[in-house]
């Protein structure tokens, strides 16, 4: 499974799977960065959950995008790590034929 923009959610970022979020009246901030992405992505769905009148996604791929745009955008987009910039409008598709940090190429259509 790819999450986009990163380039891998196998390698960890600096500083770890940093995430921020306002949940109802309080800010909610991953306890332990340094967990493997997808229990940082278990985590933010458990908060998000204890908190549903928040009205914050529980499903886990939106979650799991959030966190890899949260993680380029603190990032400023680094091609180390990242393939672009998360992008609202448009395809958010990169123009970048592989990933900087770990040499990936994409599949030519």
């Amino acid at each position: 499974m790819t999450i986009k923009p990163l380039c891998s959610i196998s390698k960890f970022p600096p500083n770890g799977w940093i995430y921020r979020e306002r949940i109802g009246s309080r800010y909610w901030t991953t306890p332990d960065p340094m967990l493997p992405f997808w229990d940082v992505v278990s985590l933010i769905i458990n908060a998000r959950a204890n908190n549903p009148g928040a009205g914050l996604t529980t499903d886990q791929q939106a979650v799991a995008t959030a966190l890899a745009a949260y993680t380029c955008n603190r990032l400023n987009g680094d091609t180390r790590w990242c393939e672009g910039a998360a992008s609202t409008t448009g395809t958010g598709q990169s123009k970048r034929s592989g990933c900087g940090g770990c040499g990936g190429k994409r599949k030519k259509k």
